[in-house]
């Protein structure tokens, strides 16, 4: 099974946990993301904080993260993405690896590796932060350090909060990209309404 190497902002993630999205986009090409804010609009990005990540992962869970009790789409099931957080998946047909429970945001950061300021990216939970799992989310324009390494320069940074979804149900997914014969095992983590019945 191949793995894939893609070169995209604010998005994918780590060798070894798989890579989180990023900001919800509309389109991409090889030298820019575009992201969807909550209006509709959109922005591009361009594509300078990241290079050759591997969007694969061994599917390692965070401590403390909690699977979901009622999720929409089960292990196994066949969803459809609608999210584009890099080229080739927004409509992409997934298979659902695992189903959790968490509070998700949205950060901006800037990478500890010297890069470009990373802008809008999705999705982060409380498992991901120093503090853990939380009963009281984040608020939009908190500043909280990051425990996961699935990009390079993520590590221990300060971020800010950008948006919440609280009690969010969150999923790894297993996908086939749409503009490639290549296979993403373990994505780390599209939300509830990225994701429709095959």
């Amino acid at each position: 099974m191949k793995k894939y190497s893609y070169l995209t902002a604010a998005s994918v993630m780590s060798a070894v946990v798989v890579m989180s999205g990023c900001a919800g986009t509309e389109e991409s090409t090889e030298n820019e993301i575009v992201e969807t804010a909550e209006d509709g609009s959109s922005t591009p990005q361009p594509n300078e904080a990241f290079s050759d990540i591997d969007v694969s992962g061994d599917g390692e869970i965070p401590d403390g993260l909690e699977t979901a009790e009622d999720p929409a789409f089960a292990e196994g099931d066949t969803v459809t993405i609608n999210a584009s957080h890099f080229g080739g998946m927004e409509g992409a047909e997934g298979t659902i690896v695992g189903a959790y429970t968490s509070n998700a945001y949205s950060i901006s950061y800037e990478p500890s590796d010297g890069g470009d300021m990373v802008e809008d990216y999705q999705w982060i939970i409380d498992e991901e932060t120093r503090a853990g799992a939380l009963e009281t989310p984040y608020a939009e324009g908190d500043e909280v350090e990051i425990t996961t390494d699935r990009v390079e320069g993520m590590f221990g940074v300060m971020v800010e909060i950008q948006s919440v979804q609280e009690d969010a149900t969150i999923y790894m997914v297993d996908f086939s990209l749409t503009d490639s014969e290549d296979t993403v095992l373990n994505y780390k983590w599209l939300a509830e309404d990225e994701l429709s019945a095959d």
